[in-house]
């Protein structure tokens, strides 16, 4: 992912967001591993802080803006060569607007360090492809410095899968006619915020699995499977959050397609993978896509 690091002799252009109270204690549920540092940001334009406004960041403690918060317009479709858009009304970066303070979500250089060492299997020295996509979209669609945002286009990525190398959870060893277990929603919920016999019950689409946390109960990836999908459908909740701008809007539960269930299923194998955590499918959830999902951070 992205990140800020000190540099007295940079500059990193962005989108500074105006944002209630309310959002912001959401945003910091979303984004509980990252440390909020103060910056300063210039606006190309005098601020409004009824509204967005591109900005390019310079100061002492930290020179560079998180352009990870430029969202991407809902349901763009951005290519894979991620080549920006021309930007309809770019505002000419400079020091027109007087300097404003900023709260930046970003990883100290120490904590990053320690997070390396302890978890080398998150991190990679390079971005992925989904999320160079999105930064780019923002950035053109919020009229931020072109140069800047080609720049960013030309970052190298570690590329997308193809739904043909999409991990999957293990299909179950059945005997003969035996059956897989079916689930209601009621059922499902049972097991919300619960570690049962060493084990995280949630589902992935129609499938409902079991992972084993018994090794690691307090790890911070075992926590976030408690507290945020156990007992609930996850590739609502996964699709909302991490947003893949090549998948169908999903603005709801009911618009749930099995590609958005696919591309969550990868998202999970490999976050489990990273984890060392097996899952194993145990039934299936009954009902329409979209069922028992997760709710989204509320404030």
């Amino acid at each position: 992912m992205a990140n800020l690091v000190p540099d007295a002799t940079a500059t990193c252009h962005g989108v500074l967001h105006h944002v209630t109270s309310d959002m912001f204690k959401v945003l910091c549920k979303i984004e509980a591993s990252y440390d909020i540092v103060t910056v300063t940001a210039t606006p190309y334009a005098p601020y409004n802080s009824s509204s967005s406004s591109n900005c390019h960041v310079k100061s002492s403690s930290c020179n560079c803006a998180d352009t990870s918060s430029a969202a991407a317009p809902t349901g763009d479709k951005a290519g894979a060569e991620r080549v920006p858009p021309p930007a309809e009304a770019a505002a000419t970066p400079g020091t027109h607007g007087r300097p404003v303070t900023a709260s930046a979500f970003i990883v100290q250089p120490e904590h990053l360090a320690k997070l390396e060492q302890e978890h080398p299997e998150y991190h990679s020295s390079l971005p992925s492809d989904r999320y160079i996509r999105i930064i780019i979209a923002g950035l053109a669609h919020h009229g931020v410095d072109p140069a800047w945002t080609q720049q960013v286009a030309q970052q190298p990525c570690v590329p997308s899968k193809t739904p043909q190398q999409y991990q999957k959870i293990p299909e179950p060893q059945l005997n003969g006619s035996e059956l897989l277990p079916e689930f209601t929603a009621e059922q499902l919920a049972q097991y919300q915020g619960k570690i049962t016999d060493g084990k995280v019950v949630t589902a992935c689409g129609h499938k409902v699995v079991e992972i084993d946390v018994s090794a690691r109960p307090d790890a911070p990836p075992v926590v976030y499977l408690k507290e945020f999908m156990a007992g609930h459908e996850l590739s609502y909740g996964v699709c909302r959050n991490l947003y893949e701008p090549l998948l169908p809007p999903l603005e709801e539960p009911g618009d749930l397609q099995q590609q958005h269930v696919d591309w969550a299923e990868d998202c999970m194998m490999d976050w489990m993978r990273k984890a060392h955590l097996e899952v194993r499918q145990i039934g299936r959830l009954l009902g329409p896509l979209g069922t028992a999902a997760a709710p989204l951070p509320e404030p």
